[in-house]
């Protein structure tokens, strides 16, 4: 008799395992933080743009909108990119459930140098991130990709299409265009050519000594707005 019971609550264990680990894994949104690293950025806007995602990360309204999500966590992953042959991927998917694990997030961004300078390929960069969420170890109805840049794509065919492919496989496009005196028309290129899917929106940084605040402004949205059909 004992070694029954012994048995049925071994089952009843295995039984309920699954399903408990299925829930472990369940995150609010997955975001992958796309950052332009090309030619017409040079270093002291790049270290605006690194610092900047740095800083929302562990701002405290970025916080409050991860956790205030139904699971309180998302997944990130952030790479810098360029052209076909230049990608470069400083954080795989990594959970980000509480300040501390922001703070692990931020310090590898704040710290690191840059690895590459090349053409302007935006559908390399969607391309890229598209394999990104094909690996992603978590569950999720929110697939987004955040995709920031100073300029229109010069290189690497069609973003038109690269945008639809990532449409056609469930993952909403978000941009951060960085609108400066050459490229005054980004925004509206953002918005025709690269934004797209349920939800999806714009925020402009009115040259690179104004990335910080779009960029925190924009990851709030990203995570605390439920997007609609």
């Amino acid at each position: 008799m004992y070694r029954r019971l012994v048995l049925l609550l071994a089952i009843a264990a295995v039984g309920f395992l699954p399903a408990a680990l299925r829930a472990a894994e369940r995150i609010d949104l997955a975001l992958v933080l796309a950052v332009d690293s090309s030619g017409s950025v040079n270093q002291q806007r790049f270290e605006q743009q690194r610092k900047g995602y740095a800083d929302a990360l562990i701002s405290k309204q970025v916080l409050q909108a991860i956790l205030g999500g139904e699971n309180k966590r998302i997944a990130v992953t952030y790479f810098e990119w360029s052209d076909g042959r230049r990608m470069a991927r400083l954080v795989p998917w990594t959970l980000i459930d509480s300040e501390t694990s922001a703070q692990a997030v931020s310090k590898i961004i704040r710290e690191h140098r840059r690895q590459l300078v090349g053409d302007t390929c935006i559908p390399c960069a969607i391309d890229e991130a598209m394999t990104y969420f094909k690996e992603l170890p978590y569950e999720t109805d929110r697939k987004v990709l955040d995709i920031s840049g100073d300029g229109e794509s010069n290189v690497g065919g069609s973003v038109d299409e690269a945008r639809d492919r990532a449409l056609i496989a469930d993952i909403t496009i978000n941009g951060l265009p960085i609108q400066t005196y050459y490229e005054p028309g980004l925004a509206d290129y953002y918005e025709q050519h690269v934004i797209g899917g349920p939800g999806s929106f714009l925020i402009v940084a009115r040259g690179f000594d104004d990335f910080a605040r779009a960029v925190a402004a924009k990851l709030v949205r990203e995570i605390a707005e439920v997007p609609r059909p």
